[in-house]
């Protein structure tokens, strides 16, 4: 087997024709990297989404065991199928039990918003009640509602039931996830 080569070199022919292989081959390689950092980044975004919806649902439960009552409206709040206003005791006198935990779901925003308001005991032609803490769970909802096992009458309401539609974060479809969980109140710390 007798192998020549020439002493010319490549034509520019065959030249042209290794840079357009290599571009298409590049051009290949990099679209599969940036395909799998975008999804690698939307995988990110939405395990923390669980994780902030895990932690949302912890505080809800704990709000709810802890509350002392269901208030049907507080303000400019009302208790709904996407609110709950709850009195709980005040975390700076045990004995009162005047803070007031509002969860409302902002359909624009498509946010849950856990609101926190402290009766600082001033007259009722005052503001009574001042706002002192609000934070907006990151999770984008798409739909949050509040069930009672009594709708007629929600301040006898003994089991709250909350189902939660969180949107896949980056996905072109509609894809979500559905978390449904019961708390029931703690009868024992109503007030007649």
């Amino acid at each position: 087997m007798n192998l020549r080569y020439s002493a010319r070199g490549i034509t520019l022919i065959e030249l042209l024709a290794y840079i357009a292989i290599l571009i298409v081959v590049t051009q290949l390689i990099s679209s599969i990297f940036l395909k799998s950092t975008i999804i690698n980044e939307q995988g990110n975004k939405y395990i923390y989404s669980l994780r902030e919806v895990s932690l949302l649902q912890s505080t809800i439960k704990n709000d709810l065991r802890e509350a002392v009552e269901i208030i049907p409206s507080l303000n400019e709040y009302k208790t709904s199928d996407t609110s709950i206003i709850l009195r709980t005791f005040s975390a700076y006198d045990p004995a009162d039990a005047s803070q007031y935990i509002i969860y409302q779901m902002d359909a624009e925003a498509n946010q849950l918003k856990r609101i926190v308001l402290i009766d600082q005991k001033t007259s009722q032609a005052e503001v009574w009640a001042k706002e002192t803490a609000r934070k907006s769970f990151t999770p984008e909802f798409k739909d949050v509602k509040f069930m009672y096992d009594n709708e007629k009458d929600i301040l006898r309401a003994r089991l709250v039931t909350i189902s939660m539609v969180l949107k896949k974060p980056g996905s072109k479809q509609i894809e979500e996830t559905i978390y449904n969980f019961s708390v029931k109140l703690r009868a024992g710390r109503w007030l007649n």
